[in-house]
């Protein structure tokens, strides 16, 4: 029941310390990692997330690169990060975020990566594919803090000072299609709410309000009644059991299985013999 969405990036560009004040977007083609001749290459992009008004209900949200190619003979660790500060796609540079504005963080845009949020470490360079990694959190975090609005950048740890040569050409969102843009795929869970009409079983869909059993990536609710669910499993990403909900979930005898990534109980009153 949950239903997935796909996100493009808004914009992206390619910093390259090479060539520290050259801005490299719009192009077909960009690179990330290190060449021995060429220096150091980045990657900065940006999503609109505000379409998404409950960031609670986001079971996932992948993010997928699409690499060309790679090569250099030795396989890179580049860190993703979120940027806090904003550039100007048509004018972001290795020393500038926009024009005549240089990032605060020092040149390559890595100072203004915020690496006590959440990191997540991509690899580039010979053998390294295409990456896919879920960064719920940060995109979370931009939908209830941000304004919807997430930057990113994909660059080379400020500790890490190796000139071991690894690199990717990377696809950006100028590609003719959108298959190998930069895009998020977000998961978001589907409320389904235990109305207990058809017997106490867990495991029968029609106990449940949409007539479908809760699956791993839904919001099971115990809102309200006092409808007893005496046998069966429920496997969903939560289960929530508001403070209305007076029912009783398994039994002192007879313990009910519940495969959830997070289980709420905020009800004084329901009596829970649940294995978790």
């Amino acid at each position: 029941m949950s239903t997935t969405t796909t996100i493009y990036a808004d914009t992206d560009a390619n910093p390259r310390s090479g060539n520290p004040d050259t801005n490299y977007s719009g192009s077909g083609i960009m690179r990330v990692g290190h060449w021995t001749t060429h220096g150091r290459r980045h990657f900065v992009m940006s999503f609109d997330v505000s379409a998404y008004t409950t960031p609670s209900d986001i079971v996932s949200a992948t993010l997928k690169l699409f690499f060309e190619a790679s090569g250099g003979g030795a396989q890179r660790n580049m860190k993703l990060v979120r940027l806090n500060q904003t550039y100007v796609e048509s004018e972001v540079t290795w020393n500038n975020a926009s024009s005549g504005v240089a990032w605060t963080g020092g040149a390559g845009g890595e100072g203004n990566g915020e690496f006590t949020q959440p990191v997540y470490t991509i690899e580039v360079g010979t053998g390294s594919s295409n990456p896919s990694v879920d960064i719920s959190e940060l995109v979370v975090d931009a939908i209830a803090r941000r304004d919807g609005k997430l930057w990113l950048i994909l660059c080379f740890d400020p500790s890490d000072t190796s000139t071991t040569q690894g690199y990717s050409t990377i696809y950006p969102s100028e590609t003719p299609s959108t298959t190998s843009d930069p895009q998020i795929d977000v998961v978001v869970a589907t409320r389904i709410s235990w109305v207990g009409s058809a017997s106490g079983s867990l495991s029968n869909a029609l106990n449940w309000s949409t007539g479908v059993n809760p699956t791993a990536n839904d919001i099971a609710l115990f809102g309200s009644g006092s409808v007893d669910a005496t046998s069966g499993t429920l496997t969903c990403a939560s289960c929530k059991i508001g403070k209305n909900y007076r029912g009783t979930i398994g039994s002192s005898s007879s313990y009910i299985e519940i495969l959830a990534d997070t289980f709420t109980l905020a009800s004084a009153h329901a009596g829970i013999y649940v294995s978790l």
